[in-house]
């Protein structure tokens, strides 16, 4: 059996192996997490529950995003946006946005089939995107008013001093 003929498909801790698909008839299926696919299918993830936390060890990090942690230390050396802190004892302290990276990253990888490579360059350039746009601040209504209120407030204040000055 040759190599190209093999492919493993692994999610969270275990691995399922599946060989010869190139002789498979496509009527074939496998168990990917709890839901069944045909061969030719994606798997499909659902959107994890993410405890609200300023900061997440790497265990509870791998149990949010069912990946294993050489897995995530593994990616930090492929991605080079993907640097979570590190604590006084060098232990890995991540945040929110570095979940968020993570289960992009799971998403592109898992079902998108993008290889590193593919993702590297799509997030980077999302990344560049996002830095471009970061200038440039929406203000929503409610808060221009806001703004303008206190703005004309302050004024008032100036021409009350001012006022109290020269009498």
């Amino acid at each position: 059996m040759s190599r190209q003929n093999k492919v493993v498909f692994e999610f969270t801790s275990f691995s399922l192996f599946w060989q010869d698909i190139a002789a498979a008839s496509g009527a074939h299926s496998f168990i990917y997490g709890a839901k069944m696919l045909k061969t030719n299918e994606k798997p499909v993830f659902s959107k994890p529950v993410i405890p609200q936390k300023l900061f997440y060890k790497i265990g509870e990090v791998s149990r949010i995003t069912n990946l294993e942690p050489y897995v995530l230390r593994y990616w930090e050396t492929e991605f080079p946006f993907l640097k979570p802190r590190k604590g006084k004892s060098g232990q890995r302290i991540y945040q929110r946005k570095d979940i968020d990276i993570i289960l992009e990253i799971k998403r592109l990888l898992y079902e998108e089939r993008f290889t590193i490579e593919g993702v590297r360059k799509n997030l980077s350039r999302s990344q560049i995107e996002l830095q471009k746009e970061k200038p440039k601040t929406i203000i929503d209504e409610m808060t221009r008013n806001t703004l303008h209120t206190i703005k004309n407030r302050l004024k008032s204040i100036v021409d009350i001093l001012n006022n109290s000055n020269g009498a």
